[in-house]
């Protein structure tokens, strides 16, 4: 029994510390544990990173300085007369540089406030107002162009600007009451007004389809004094009202330079347009070669712009990824749902300036 006895005292100490080692790496475990959670809570925020990064980067642009180069071989796209001939599948894979972010950290906690009751006002239907916020905020000189604010101030104009002029509440931007007389028909009110047929039955509530007016009938018309800027830097088209903004479109242009500068009046407007190929082969709306996209808007040089620059045009494209980039044959690309809304604003004749 002493034996027993002397077996059984002995195990227990060699479970003692047994058990005292196993206490000992808990408690380090533990301790580790703490000390990691710690450094975790006090570590940067992801997204407050994200959002510095997304406030202080502007959007990017491409820079460009050499003259454009029009040559012959390679025309733009077209509908009907001095078609595009499609670039070949290794040029088509080419991209764009990656653009060079601008940056404005600085934007006045003044400018912050006005955007912040702009956007406000947007969202309460208040469109006038919104407007007129985001016009002063523009024309305060105090945000760069490049900054996302800008962008983002741009867009609540450009949203109300479309909502006063498409809409049939009687905004006091529509100034001019028309009564329909003897002899009139939508296209000829719509040349008159220099507005189009389209943008006069959105703002009267009439379907697309409905080209019927009756005598005496009251229409609320919206005169626009329309004018595009196209700058092939920042990749945008403006649209202006006289010296006021109305709206952006983000765009894109030709590969290699080959958008021209200078004034163009557009001179033809085609809906579903088909696409006659240099081959003489004709890609009709909708096929996976024609790369004019919904709509076509002719332009024609004007003033002392070289009058051998024909063949050039704003239109849709079924490759939306293309806009931002240089990628046509020197047309101005844009999305189509954006260049259906633009051709039916702008009428024939609408002054357009291609500059850097």
């Amino acid at each position: 029994m002493a034996k027993i006895g002397y077996s059984f005292g002995s195990g227990g100490k060699s479970r003692k510390r047994q058990n005292g080692g196993m206490r000992r790496i808990i408690i380090f475990i533990v301790l580790a544990a703490v000390a990691g959670g710690v450094v975790y809570f006090f570590r940067p925020s992801s997204k407050e990173a994200s959002e510095n990064q997304e406030f202080e980067q502007a959007a990017g642009v491409e820079q460009s300085t050499s003259q454009p180069v029009a040559d012959s071989k390679d025309t733009p796209e077209t509908a009907k007369a001095e078609p595009e001939k499609p670039a070949p599948k290794a040029e088509k894979e080419q991209k764009s540089a990656a653009p060079v972010p601008a940056v404005q950290v600085n934007v006045p906690e003044e400018i912050r406030d006005m955007f912040t009751k702009a956007d406000q006002a947007f969202k309460r239907n208040d469109y006038v107002n919104a407007r007129k916020l985001c016009e002063n905020i523009l024309n305060s000189g105090k945000l760069n162009t490049a900054a996302p604010l800008w962008e983002q101030t741009a867009q609540i104009l450009s949203k109300s600007n479309i909502k006063i002029l498409h809409s049939d509440i009687p905004f006091p931007e529509k100034k001019i009451t028309y009564r329909v007389k003897p002899g009139d028909a939508l296209s000829k009110i719509a040349k008159k007004y220099n507005t189009t047929v389209e943008t006069l039955q959105k703002s009267n509530n009439m379907e697309p389809t409905n080209y019927n007016i009756w005598l005496g009938q009251t229409m609320k018309i919206y005169k626009g004094d329309w004018r595009i800027v196209v700058s092939k830097s920042k990749r945008i088209l403006f649209l202006y009202d006289g010296n006021k903004l109305f709206k952006i479109y983000h765009i894109g242009i030709g590969k290699q330079n080959r958008t021209p500068l200078g004034n163009f009046d557009i001179v033809s407007k085609i809906k579903r347009p088909s696409w006659y190929s240099p081959s003489g082969k004709v890609y009709p709306y909708g096929s996976k070669e024609n790369v004019l996209g919904t709509r076509w808007l002719a332009l024609k040089p004007t003033g002392e712009t070289d009058k051998s620059l024909r063949g050039y045009g704003i239109h849709g494209t079924w490759d939306p990824d293309s806009i931002g980039k240089a990628e046509s044959n020197g047309c101005i690309r844009m999305k189509n749902g954006e260049v259906e809304e633009l051709f039916s604003i702008v009428p024939y004749n609408t002054p357009v300036q291609i500059i850097k």
